[in-house]
């Protein structure tokens, strides 16, 4: 029976209203569940909520993770929020939510290697401390915009 909760809790086919009800069967079945495409933003509130830092990695890493929640998940578990798929269009779609991000997970984005270099013109647009644009500058992917957009800050 567990190795069949474990399945269902990772199956994107399970339905949304199984899966919380999945979540609860143990702390290995909710991280499954936490883990899974196609969880809704309450179940994957309620995960949140339980305050384990398995389920919160398992979360961070999701790209169905609600934005908001990435942006709360990423004061904790940033290296997993920024490798989230889903958190450059978080970005792009709200630019406003880089005011909630902490300068720790910023500069980490701004250094990485991986990182779309659209989103360094956004950051660079909104930058707030001299760290953030120090790591934009130093991105060898940091194009040309970006580096006028600090350059007229």
């Amino acid at each position: 029976m567990p190795n069949d909760a474990l399945s269902r809790a990772s199956d994107p086919g399970t339905p949304v209203s199984e899966l919380l009800l999945l979540a609860q069967d143990s702390l290995e079945v909710a991280r499954a569940v936490a883990g899974n495409p196609a969880i809704a933003e309450a179940t994957a509130s309620v995960l949140s909520g339980r305050r384990n830092a398995r389920v919160d990695r398992a979360l961070a890493g999701n790209p169905s993770t609600p934005a908001q929640l990435l942006v709360h998940l990423g004061e904790q578990h940033a290296d997993l929020v920024l490798g989230n798929p889903s958190f450059e269009f978080l970005l792009a779609a709200d630019p406003s939510a880089m005011a909630k991000i902490p300068d720790k997970s910023l500069r980490q984005l701004a250094a990485s290697e991986s990182v779309d270099p659209r989103c360094l013109v956004l950051m660079a647009r909104m930058v707030r401390s001299a760290s953030v644009a120090q790591a934009i500058l130093e991105n060898p992917r940091t194009p040309g915009e970006a580096v006028r957009q600090l350059a007229s800050a």
